[in-house]
């Protein structure tokens, strides 16, 4: 029925989705008619008239979805064809789930312009338009990308199904470009957004993932009524909850990949994988404490001679590889330590993952003067439950000593709670009662307490917080 053909129709997919499930249905079957028509529904996206705009005219004003009043030609990524696009624009997943098909095309059809615009888009995304824990879209309202550096901690939307498909794009352009980088961002949506969708008890979900928040404010019938202090136990539009659970339910296909010359480690999760590379069976055994104790052991087993690839990310800091007992100094490629492996070997790294304090670009005006707490891939945040309440009156100096303390009961993971010494604003005027009045300042000493923030909101209900005002 949808083809370029006499008689055909020239629609597309509104919401992006079809396109990389017939990229997934030719790699299974070899029906080239499959690749052909995802390659035609990217290619004809943005053509003049716009399909999805004539259509809409023809309802007359009878639209589903009210809000679609407010629909423009960049929510669906139709301003433009895709491969003429540079800035991440409109609903976020939508165009996230495009952008992962267009890699899909620019692998399987070697379309170099195509490459050259998932690398653009990649480029936006990373350094202007995503958020510290990978997730994206800034707009609560149309759930969409804004501007450059436009990244409000408290009124986002970062929708759980955009990081997501932010981690399919990646892992998507890592194969495309066998650069590490790619992975690197699948971590940070992973380790954050992704993880903190759901409760520790995988029974409640956010659908929006904000970095900051007051509960009294999240008020419905105001613009605030989008974010949720507490996760929810299901939605009307149900997407995000059976979304992470495929994504954690399929997290092989993020860890490993192969090629005829061997294996690709990249993420740095313990698991096994038993696979052949060619006629040489291989098998992997992979034990990960690095947010413990820095370490990292491979146990690897092949019938002949392959190459065994391993991530090093950027917040592993001085790693030191050993092979069977014995120093070693891999070769690296793209981002990755190349280890040659034949029989049986005992790969080992260990290395420094400190807690870190983290800054943003001057030009994101609602972060300025503000800094968030790292330890390796996690982001970490401040909850009402260890600090009080009035979050914003702490600070605290990127100077701090951040000293690592044992996991905080009840929450999963072994992930260390980290603790600096801060200040807590106690006055602000001379007048406790007025709104206004003449500045008055005082502060005084306060612990501050962080958790990782794939797992706020376990515990208590209440305020909390990613960003801290830096005393400068």
């Amino acid at each position: 029925m949808f083809g370029p053909g006499e008689g055909q129709c020239r629609g597309y997919p509104g919401h992006e989705e079809l396109e990389l499930a017939l990229v997934k249905l030719y790699r299974v079957t070899g029906n080239r008619s499959y690749l052909d028509l995802a390659a035609h529904f990217v290619k004809i996206r943005g053509e003049r008239p716009n399909y999805l705009l004539e259509e809409m005219a023809s309802r007359h004003g009878n639209n589903v979805f009210p809000e679609f009043a407010e629909y423009d030609e960049k929510y669906a990524q139709t301003h433009l064809p895709p491969a003429e696009q540079r800035t991440a624009e409109g609903h976020a997943v939508r165009a996230v789930y495009l952008y992962s098909a267009m890699a899909d095309l620019a692998r399987e059809t070697g379309d170099e312009a195509l490459e050259a615009a998932c690398r653009a888009l990649y480029e936006n995304i990373t350094k202007r338009r995503m958020y510290v824990t990978g997730g994206i879209g800034s707009s609560g309202k149309l759930e969409r990308f804004t501007a450059d550096y436009d990244l409000p901690s408290d009124r986002m939307y970062c929708e759980s199904c955009a990081s997501v498909g932010l981690m399919m794009f990646c892992q998507r352009m890592a194969l495309l470009t066998g650069e590490a980088e790619y992975c690197e961002t699948v971590e940070r949506a992973l380790c954050n957004t992704v993880l903190a969708g759901t409760s520790k008890d995988g029974d409640r979900y956010f659908y929006v993932n904000p970095l900051e928040v007051w509960p009294d404010n999240c008020l419905p019938s105001t613009s605030m009524s989008h974010v949720k202090p507490v996760r929810q136990p299901w939605f009307a539009c149900a997407c995000c909850p059976p979304n992470i659970a495929r994504t954690l339910a399929s997290l092989a296909q993020y860890l490993y990949s192969q090629d005829e010359e061997g294996l690709t480690i990249h993420q740095l999760i313990s698991s096994e994988a038993e696979t052949k590379i060619g006629d040489a069976s291989l098998r992997v055994s992979l034990r990960s404490t690095l947010m413990q104790d820095g370490k990292l052991r491979i146990s690897a087993e092949s019938g002949g001679r392959v190459l065994l690839r391993l991530r090093v990310p950027s917040w592993l800091e001085k790693p030191v590889f050993t092979v069977d007992g014995r120093p070693a100094s891999p070769a690296m490629a793209h981002g990755y330590a190349v280890f040659p492996v034949e029989g049986r070997c005992e790969i080992a790294a260990d290395a420094r993952v400190p807690a870190r304090f983290v800054a943003a670009n001057r030009e994101a005006r609602a972060l300025a003067g503000r800094v968030a707490v790292m330890k390796g891939p996690f982001v970490y945040c401040f909850e009402q439950t260890d600090n009080g309440e009035n979050l914003p009156a702490l600070s605290v100096s990127p100077d701090a000593p951040i000293r690592e303390l044992p996991p905080a009961d009840g929450l999963p993971g072994e992930l260390p709670v980290l603790r600096a010494e801060g200040e807590r604003l106690v006055s602000t005027t001379g007048d406790g009662e007025a709104l206004y009045a003449a500045p008055r300042f005082a502060s005084e000493p306060a612990a501050l307490t962080a958790v990782p923030y794939a797992l706020w909101c376990n515990r208590a209900p209440g305020e909390m917080q990613v960003w801290l005002r830096a005393k400068v």
